[in-house]
């Protein structure tokens, strides 16, 4: 009996592995279905890919507006130092004009001008130009090495090459200068020269009022007149960049 029995269960055995796990596809229908995972994968990537170079598009568009502007591009622009003068302003070209006490107008410009921040009142100016127009139509000017302005008092410090210059012929050279454009005064305490069409002088500082009607040279000082000076009288071409 149990001889008989074997094929039985061996039947059985098999009944129950076709209904489980069922007849083998043949290889013609295995191979679309492994295709078609390869092709959702690629799918999948791609769409990932694609949202990457996405977000760093956005990101350029973003950013690229600072660089340039950091670059110098635009005219003006925030510092790029550290936290300590993130706020510092740059501008490029920068041109100050008002009024002094008696309505006459001045004028104040730069090649820069950099500024601690937007609530500071000084400004440091690179290459400062000014010049100062009279009631007659006469005036006054200046250039610079560097510079430094006050919005408020509207005082102008000039170091480095200063120079000066009036429209009567003259030309003045020192190594500083405090210019009051509120009063039309000015002063400087280091040694200066002039020179013009009557004569050359020298001396240990200088001072003007009445925007340069004036002008008297301080401390120990030499005076060379020429005495045959047929052009004394004849007014000064304004220098380049001074009005």
């Amino acid at each position: 009996m149990s001889t008989a029995a074997r094929p039985l269960r061996d039947a059985a055995a098999r009944i129950s592995t076709q209904k489980v796990g069922g007849p083998n596809p043949p290889p013609s229908e295995r191979a679309p279905r492994s295709v078609s995972g390869r092709h959702s994968r690629f799918v999948q990537w791609t769409k990932l890919g694609l949202a990457s170079v996405a977000l760093v598009l956005i990101a350029l568009v973003g950013i690229l507006p600072q660089l340039r502007t950091r670059d110098g591009v635009l005219p003006v622009g925030i510092s790029t130092g550290g936290h300590e003068d993130a706020e510092s302003l740059h501008m490029v070209k920068p041109r100050y004009t008002g009024l002094d006490e008696n309505s006459l107008p001045f004028e104040v410009t730069a090649d820069l001008a950099s500024q601690e921040s937007a609530k500071s009142d000084l400004i440091t100016l690179d290459h400062p130009k000014a010049d100062m127009t009279m009631k007659d139509g006469s005036w006054m000017a200046f250039n610079a090495t560097s510079g430094l302005y006050g919005q408020k008092s509207q005082l102008l410090d000039l170091s480095g090459i200063v120079n000066m210059f009036h429209d009567s012929g003259y030309e003045i050279s020192s190594t500083s200068a405090r210019i009051d454009l509120a009063t039309g005064a000015g002063e400087g305490q280091e040694p200066t020269v002039g020179h013009g069409p009557s004569g050359e002088i020298e001396g240990e500082g200088f001072r003007f009022t009445e925007r340069g009607k004036t002008i008297v040279f301080t401390g120990k000082s030499r005076l060379l007149l020429y005495p045959d000076a047929a052009d004394a009288t004849k007014p000064m071409t304004p220098p380049a960049g001074a009005n």
